[in-house]
Parts: C-alpha cells; structure tokens; sequence
C-alpha cells in the first residue's frame, strides 16, 4: 500500500471531483493516474500561495480504475458528466472525455480547455474512490505527531511524491486518513469556488488545476 501525496494548487472541485457519492480524479497529475494501484491513498494538500501550506484538502483509497472510456459509459458516473447552467456541483463534472466515431478524442464543455488535453490524456486512467474525505476550503492541518514527521513531507511538493517517508511514518498517516474517512465525504465546498463564480469561464480561472 502506497501512499501519493502532491500539492494541491487550484481547488475547483474538479480535480479531484468528491461529487456524486464518489471521489474520482481523472484529469490532471497524469503519473499519479498511471502508478496509484486499487488499494492505495491519494491526498492532496494545501498549497503556500493560498494561505493553506500543507493542510489536507482531501483523500481517497483507490477503490478502482478505468480507461476514460469506460468512466464515459458507466451510468455510475453518469452525474459527473458537466452540466453547464446548472448548480456548481455539476457544472465541475470531471467526466469530460470520449471518444468520436472516428476514435479521436472529444472534450465536453467543462473546467478545462482543449489546452489541458495532451496532458489530460498522457495517460487514460481514472482513479476512483468510495472511501474518501474532501474539506476543500475547510481544508485542516495536521496532527502533531505527523507534522512532526516533517513539512517537505506534506507541503511545497513538486509533482507528487511517493517515497521519503518510513514505513512506520506511512502506516501513521494512512491511519489517520482512514480515521477521517470514516466519517468523511463531502465536508467542505471548493476553496476557489466563489473565485470561479464570480470571474466565470473565461478568464480560464476555473480551468486550472
């Protein structure tokens, strides 16, 4: 059991997407889609330029994986699909990606442009998760006892990261998220939601990740 950590920069709720009874990331962070296993944890924290250095926005046990095609026609995740004028948590959809007749790729109308393709789609695996927690703009620091395990740990992260931690400081944290998980789903709203709201689509805003 691994467990990815990264830095959260823009938090849309788009990437990762907590909606519809279901934590999914399916766009963004392309070495994370490809090398997270059923089993493993994801989380995602806070970034410097938003106040929240090394809070916890969110995470998520990998409960399965899928091509994007298969994410497009399971009627599971039909509800992420983007719906655009209706309320944020589904216009943020992150199921965004199918394929044409003549097997080139199609993006909906959603929070990313045709710009974020290519990495989108370096990689065609979706994550998704059961087990999971998203405080977005709630985000939460952590514990002393992990804090104390050291901040390049947990914040400033380029990428991702994966390895640096000891087996015991691992199993301590997992502990700690699958506490949270427990009693988690979706607790707060994304942290630049108003943000996005009030600047609307094209200042690309709510495009990023």
């Amino acid at each position: 059991m691994k467990l990815y950590r990264y830095t959260l920069t823009f938090d849309s709720g788009f990437a990762p997407n907590p909606y519809g009874g279901y934590c999914t990331l399916a766009t963004c962070k392309p070495r994370v889609h490809e090398h997270a296993q059923v089993g493993d944890w994801v989380a995602g924290f806070g970034s410097a330029s938003r106040g929240r250095s090394g809070q916890l926005v969110y995470a998520m046990r990998v409960a399965e994986t899928m091509t994007f095609e298969e994410y497009w026609d399971d009627p599971r995740f039909a509800a992420k699909k983007p719906r655009c004028g209706s309320r944020y948590e589904e216009t943020c959809g992150d199921n965004v990606y199918r394929r044409a007749p003549d097997g080139s790729w199609l993006q909906e109308s959603c929070f990313h442009c045709s710009d974020h393709m290519g990495n989108d789609l370096r990689v065609n695996r979706v994550l998704v998760a059961t087990e999971f927690v998203y405080y977005g703009d709630q985000s939460i620091d952590l514990p002393f006892e992990i804090a104390s395990l050291g901040e390049r740990h947990f914040a400033g992260i380029r990428n991702y990261r994966v390895n640096g931690l000891s087996n015991d400081g691992v199993q301590m944290v997992i502990a700690w998220l699958q506490d949270l998980c427990s009693d988690g789903g979706v607790v707060g709203s994304p942290a630049q939601r108003q943000q996005i709201i009030a600047a609307g689509q094209d200042t690309g805003l709510s495009r990023r990740c």
